[in-house]
């Protein structure tokens, strides 16, 4: 019989205020990899990077990461 997880709350994302300079790039209408520097810098991480965090932490399953993140070309 399959086991059934409880439903976690997702956590909410970062205000943008938080981020002032890749919003300004984005607004700018940067270069994706410019305004993707930028967000590292400001402390983003990519979403399979933090998705593999949280599976590491017991918050959600790699088959969970996967629907919302698929490797590159699976998409």
């Amino acid at each position: 019989m399959p086991q059934h997880r409880l439903h976690r709350p997702h956590r909410p994302v970062r205000d943008p205020a938080a981020f002032p300079e890749v919003k300004r790039l984005v607004n700018a209408e940067a270069d994706v990899a410019k305004i993707r520097d930028q967000a590292y810098k400001e402390g983003m991480k990519p979403l399979r990077i933090s998705g593999a965090m949280k599976v590491a932490m017991g918050l959600t399953t790699f088959e969970e990461v996967l629907k919302v993140a698929p490797p590159p070309g699976k998409a």
